[in-house]
Order: C-alpha cells, then structure tokens, then sequence
C-alpha cells in the first residue's frame, strides 16, 4: 500500500511543489518465541514496535539485542536463541529487517518470525 505526500520546498522566492509517493513502512514486527527445551509445549507470539525514536532496528541483531535489553527474555539465553522463519528455514541475524519483511515474514500474527530459544545452534 502506498500514500502521497505533498511536499512544499522554498529556494529564494520561488515555492514549488513535489508529490512524492512513500512507500508504507511496517510499525511493527511479529515474533514467536520457540522453546525447545521445555517439557511442555511453550509458545508465545508478540507484536514489537519499531516506529521508536530510540530504536534503531536495521538487522535482526539489532532486534534480538532490543528482546534482551527490555527483558523480554533471561539475559542468560542470549547464547541459546536463533531466527527462522515460518517454513522453519534458519534466518541469520546479520540479515536486514527489510529483507525479511520482502520475504512476508513477520509482518501479521499468523506469518511471525520465530525465535528459537534453547537447543542446539547450527
């Protein structure tokens, strides 16, 4: 989805102008958290914002540094957690936040990006 924004700019006396169409970002990201090492089946899904003035969210490190710096999960688990996508194909953190969402991941409830916590990393 797209939205037009005017843009009006000023050189000397001369005011022009320029319609500019600005692609929707998304606000948000989906994300599932995965425990692998629990008796029972622990899941819980999780909307992030990334619309924050103090969020910079360009890679999914940056996204898996912002869970553990708001506590979201045991600062411990840092070691334990990797990203995949909902076909379960594992996603590096070095990959880009945009990227991910040209993929259709993690951008509505029912397609969130899962972090797998615990178990063995690749």
């Amino acid at each position: 989805m797209r939205k037009r924004v005017l843009f009006t700019f000023g050189y000397d006396s001369d005011l022009t102008d320029y319609a500019v169409d600005v692609a929707d970002v998304p606000q948000a990201i989906w994300v599932h958290y995965e425990y692998l090492n629990s008796v029972h089946q622990v899941t819980a899904t999780q909307r992030i914002r990334l619309d924050l003035p103090t969020f910079k969210c360009e890679r999914l490190a940056h996204l898996t540094n912002h869970i553990f710096a708001k506590g979201y999960l045991p600062a411990k688990m840092r070691s334990f957690v990797s990203w995949k996508g909902t076909c379960g194909k594992y996603i590096e953190e070095s990959v880009k936040v945009e990227d991910v969402f040209s993929w259709d991941e993690g951008l509505c409830e029912t397609k969130p990006l899962r972090l797998v916590i615990g178990g063995f990393l690749l």
